[in-house]
C-alpha cells in the first residue's frame, strides 16, 4: 500500500511542474542540467548589430509557423497542429534575445506567447564579433540550431523543417 501511495503522490507532483514562464527559467533550467536539454553557442567574426538583424529576419519568417502531422489511427488519420511563435528584442545596447515558443496546448501553466522550445540570445563581444548562445531541447530541433548559426554568419540557409526534419508534415508559414 506504502508503494501506491508514493506512485500515485509521484505521478500527482509530476503533473503539477510548472513549466518555465519566462526565457531567464529557461536558461536557468538547461544550465542546471534539466533533462533532454542543451546549450549550444557560437562566436562569429560580424557585428552584433547585423548578425542580431539576420537572426531576427529569418527566424520572423521562416519559425511563425504550424505544422501539421497525421498519424495512422484506429479510426483513421489523427491530424495535429502546431503553431509556433519566434519573437526577437533587443535587452540591451549589445544584446537581444529571440525566444522560439508553440501554443499547443499540454499539461502546466502555459506562460504568456505559448511553451517555450528554445531561447537564443546575441551578445557584443567585441568589435565585430558577436557571440550567439541557444539554451533548448537536445533531440529534435538540431536543425533549427543549425539555421540560426548558419543566419549569424550571415549565410543564406533555406527554412529548416522541424522538428526531425519535417518527415511527413507541411508547413504553414505565417510571415511577419
Amino acid at each position: 500500500m506504502r508503494k501506491f501511495v508514493v506512485l500515485v503522490l509521484g505521478a500527482l507532483l509530476t503533473g503539477c511542474v510548472t513549466p518555465p514562464q519566462t526565457p531567464g527559467e529557461v536558461r536557468d533550467g538547461v544550465k542546471r542540467g534539466a533533462m533532454m536539454t542543451k546549450t549550444e553557442r557560437q562566436e562569429v567574426n560580424r557585428s552584433f548589430k547585423t548578425v542580431f538583424a539576420d537572426i531576427k529576419t529569418n527566424t520572423d519568417k521562416c519559425l511563425n509557423v504550424t505544422v501539421r502531422s497525421s498519424t495512422p489511427g484506429t479510426y483513421g488519420p489523427a491530424v495535429e497542429s502546431i503553431p509556433y511563435h519566434a519573437r526577437s528584442r533587443m535587452v540591451g545596447d549589445k544584446a537581444g534575445e529571440t525566444v522560439f515558443q508553440h501554443s499547443k496546448r499540454a499539461t502546466g501553466q502555459m506562460p504568456e506567447g505559448g511553451y517555450f522550445v528554445m531561447v537564443m540570445d546575441s551578445e557584443e563581444i567585441g568589435p565585430n564579433k558577436t557571440g550567439v548562445t541557444i539554451y533548448g531541447p537536445s533531440i529534435g530541433f538540431q536543425n533549427i540550431y543549425d539555421a540560426v548559426f548558419a543566419w549569424a554568419k550571415g549565410e543564406k540557409k533555406a527554412c529548416p523543417k522541424f522538428p526531425y526534419d519535417g518527415g511527413g508534415q507541411s508547413f504553414e508559414y505565417h510571415g511577419k
